[in-house]
């Protein structure tokens, strides 16, 4: 496309990025974008003014691997960061657990983590199609097959579930996702279900 390939810089394990290397990164050529593949802690480095050529790309971020820290993106990078999102929304994701099995939701609602009823359910669900599939054969590899023969899946937390031959992971899709103003920030989509 005419386009210059990502200048990517790597940290090696309990190192940060400090604003002098993310400076040296993103100055010279224009920059569409930053896309961190890290965990939060990198965000020390984007304070406003520290990187006066970051200030204003936009961001990118994986909100599975902030997990819930992304609640604590500040207020001032969120109108410009982009989170992919690899689970329903969880609006969404509540309301079909809900409708789904009204006593897995109850559930949810009094663990640490709401995700743990959902993904057992969605679990079973596969694994008990596969199982019935298997037709007593029981060995790894024929499971993965059965697995990989299934159409795809709605599940509460995922929005998508395809498997495949060789593929060994099941949801290959996200959201993209703002946080909103304020001091209880709120997912917003920002696209429908991106796979590519």
């Amino acid at each position: 496309m005419g386009r210059p390939g990502p200048r990517t810089l790597e940290l090696a394990d309990g190192e940060r990025i400090d604003p002098a290397r993310l400076r040296d990164l993103v100055s010279g050529e224009p920059s569409a974008a930053l896309l961190l593949w890290a965990g939060p802690e990198v965000l020390e480095a984007l304070a406003p003014g520290l990187v006066p050529a970051a200030d204003n790309l936009p961001l990118l971020v994986s909100g599975g691997a902030w997990k819930e820290r992304l609640y604590g993106l500040p207020e001032a990078l969120r109108d410009r960061t982009y989170i992919t999102f690899p689970y329903r929304h969880p609006d969404d994701e509540a309301r079909i657990l809900r409708n789904t099995v009204p006593s897995l939701a109850l559930e949810a609602g009094r663990r640490d983590s709401p995700r743990i009823a959902s993904r057992m359910y969605t679990l079973v669900q596969i694994l008990s199609k596969a199982f019935l599939a298997m037709e007593g054969a029981y060995y790894r590899d024929n499971l993965f097959d059965r697995i990989g023969l299934l159409p795809d899946q709605t599940r509460p937390d995922f929005e998508r579930l395809s498997f495949g031959p060789g593929q060994r992971h099941a949801s290959r899709g996200c959201y993209v996702m703002q946080l909103s103003a304020g001091p209880e920030p709120q997912l917003l989509k920002r696209s429908d279900w991106v796979i590519h």
